[in-house]
């Protein structure tokens, strides 16, 4: 794995090698002190991103809805969940100035706009399901094309969402690699 590198001095691309990580209690310095150049850091690197890699931001967020399904026939009882909806965002750059990516402030109030729509209501009675069923599916694309909306603007691309209906049952919805 390498990062291309431009030499400024020299004005030449050059190849930078990324080591492994360092192991601290290795064996080879029993004392745990750290190498003398551990914290000589390559900051044009930090600030520039390794060729082919890119940064995840990630963002959760809760909210209660309710809902009742008609699955084969039958209609099931009315009830209340719980969800826990996480959103994952991509971006290749930082800011120069702050050094961010995106103020997190600004990405979790959008997308917390979203999440607050649905909290406390009956899922049944909303736009998007006066047609379509309110499956924990269905809430999930409905979600992520809201989202996709939402973040117009901001320096990330919402890469996937995965919406939790319990602890232990989720549905993830991501964007197709391929067609990144």
């Amino acid at each position: 794995m390498g990062l291309i590198k431009k030499d400024r001095a020299k004005d030449k691309t050059k190849k930078l090698v990324i080591a492994p990580p360092l192991a601290v209690d290795s064996g080879d310095n029993a004392s745990g002190e750290l190498p003398d150049d551990f914290w000589d850091i390559d900051e044009p690197a930090v600030l520039g991103l390794f060729v082919g890699h890119y940064y995840e931001l990630s963002i959760d967020t809760f909210f209660n809805a309710s809902h009742t399904l008609v699955l084969k026939g039958r209609k099931g009882g009315y009830h209340t969940h719980s969800y826990r909806l996480s959103v994952r965002c991509k971006s290749k750059s930082i800011s120069g100035q702050e050094q961010i990516i995106v103020d997190f402030t600004t990405l979790r109030a959008r997308v917390n706009k979203v999440a607050q729509a649905y909290h406390n209501k009956d899922l049944n009675e909303l736009p998007p399901f006066r047609q379509l069923k309110a499956t924990t599916e269905n809430l999930t694309v409905v979600l992520f094309q809201q989202l996709r909306h939402a973040l117009v603007g901001l320096p990330v691309e919402l890469t996937s969402i995965t919406l939790w209906e319990s602890p232990t049952v989720s549905i993830t919805l991501k964007k197709d690699d391929l067609s990144l």
